[in-house]
């Protein structure tokens, strides 16, 4: 997979945003379209803004605050601006955690969210930064953003076959499409693309 150097990003910025979803997965959480491959994969920054609650791991009845999940392609992640964190999950049936696996469909796809029965799986969780950080598919992470904004930039594979998990330290989890996935208007992503172009400058000098 090519990796895209901050040079690039600025320049493909500069050329203009092809879409955008506020809320992406949780509150203050977005993301934006850089480019979309003949192979159907996307470069796409995720940003947050200060609303975003992904400074804490753990929600306060114990799930994750993003969920820990898998992906259906290769990824790779270059930091733009703010501290952003990658949190591996690492499956191993002797590991000292215990997490709940759920087959999982997303409402971007579906239109609505959709799990299975709940899976007890043991876990290790190791933290790193997510700058540089390439994953293969069947990886498990979250990110952890310890700023009130931040950016990153997120390189996808081709798409294979692979069932999508989700992962949470409880067995009740539920989840709601509510207030989340909203398409960006053409003035948001002009907007949306100068702020960032500024951030990344700033972070840059």
């Amino acid at each position: 997979m090519t990796k895209y150097e901050k040079k690039e990003v600025i320049e493909k910025l500069e050329a203009g945003l092809k879409s955008g979803l506020w809320n992406c997965h949780v509150p203050g959480l977005h993301s934006v379209i850089l480019e979309e491959k003949l192979d159907g994969s996307l470069v796409r920054i995720f940003f947050t803004d200060s609303r975003h609650r992904l400074n804490e791991l753990f929600t306060p009845t114990g799930h994750f605050t993003l969920g820990a999940h898998n992906h259906d392609k290769e990824l790779c992640f270059t930091s733009l601006y703010g501290d952003v964190l990658n949190v591996d999950v690492v499956l191993s049936r002797l590991a000292p955690n215990t997490l709940y696996q759920y087959d999982f469909q997303s409402a971007l796809t579906t239109g609505e969210f959709s799990l299975g029965a709940p899976k007890m799986v043991g876990a290790i969780i190791l933290v790193r930064p997510i700058d540089g950080v390439c994953m293969q598919p069947e990886s498990v992470h979250t990110v952890l953003v310890n700023t009130p904004h931040a950016a990153w930039l997120v390189e996808e594979g081709p798409t294979v076959p692979l069932q999508k998990q989700i992962y949470s330290p409880r067995e009740d989890l539920q989840l709601s499409k509510e207030g989340l996935y909203q398409s960006m208007s053409e003035r948001n992503l002009t907007d949306i693309q100068q702020i960032l172009l500024e951030n990344i400058r700033n972070a840059e000098n």
